[in-house]
């Protein structure tokens, strides 16, 4: 099980999510679906200097959230399989 970074929890954390997603009206940036997750363009892990950075953020919905995850994994999906699993075009990947 993953354990989850205590950034997370933070009240700086907690705070900005909510006003990006309030500016970004919880609207997913690549499929317009409803977003409930802010994503790290560079991820903490990699450099957490831009952890509270707006210009790192993305306002994404779960299936593009895990899509975002897998490609860069490398095990992406074909739009096809994104469509078929989730119920929701992956066109944009």
């Amino acid at each position: 099980m993953k354990k989850t970074n205590p950034f997370y929890k933070s009240r700086q954390w907690k705070s900005l999510r909510k006003r990006f997603l309030e500016h970004h009206f919880y609207v997913c940036k690549y499929c317009e679906g409803e977003a409930n997750t802010v994503h790290h363009v560079v991820e903490i892990s990699e450099d957490m200097s831009k952890a509270l950075e707006w210009d790192n953020l993305e306002c994404v919905c779960p299936p593009c959230h895990n899509s975002i995850h897998d490609r860069m994994k490398g095990t992406l999906r074909t739009p096809l399989e994104q469509t078929n699993e989730d119920g929701l075009s992956g066109d944009w990947i």
